[in-house]
């Protein structure tokens, strides 16, 4: 593993980054459904880019830890579900998990809603679905924010023991 001090205090500050994005991000969703009633396509055009756009922005964190800490991002059809499994798993001598079980869980929703939002035309896209992941982003933020803010306390660690 690299002992650059510099390199892993510029990850957890590019992930704390991504963090007030994310916040961002559940700001507009919430001001999103407090207007939106599923009836016109725009509604559920925009809550569907909102929803995608939330686990882009936490899938973003993930590579770059997978890129500076397992070595690369997993290859493959299949490597955004390998991915999130990846982060859930501790790698022994290199990192903790990242997520958690419950954390990982609650996000393959997003990811499956990810795949559906890329490949469905917009005027078949579901008001049902876009209104529960969006109204369930608060405490999915959350758990993804508490889980990231543990892991950036190794980042620190690594930090000190590395300088």
């Amino acid at each position: 593993m690299r002992t650059d001090p510099q390199r892993w205090q510029r990850l957890a500050e590019e992930i704390r980054s991504d963090l007030s994005e994310l916040d961002a991000l559940v700001v507009e969703i919430h001001s999103h459904l407090k207007h939106a009633t599923g009836k016109k396509l725009s509604d559920r055009i925009t809550g569907g880019k909102l929803v995608h756009d939330v686990y882009g922005k936490v899938e973003s964190i993930l590579v770059k830890i997978a890129k500076d800490l397992n070595g690369g991002v997993p290859s493959g059809d299949d490597w955004h579900q390998r991915l999130l499994k990846q982060m859930a798993m501790p790698i022994r001598e290199v990192r903790p998990a990242v997520l958690s079980e419950k954390t990982r869980a609650s996000l393959e929703e997003y990811l499956r809603f990810r795949h559906v939002f890329r490949n469905v035309y917009a005027m078949y896209l579901d008001w049902a679905p876009i209104r529960r992941l969006a109204a369930g982003t608060p405490k999915v933020v959350r758990s993804v924010a508490s889980d990231v803010d543990r892991f950036i306390g190794f980042l620190s660690k690594l930090a000190s023991s590395a300088g």
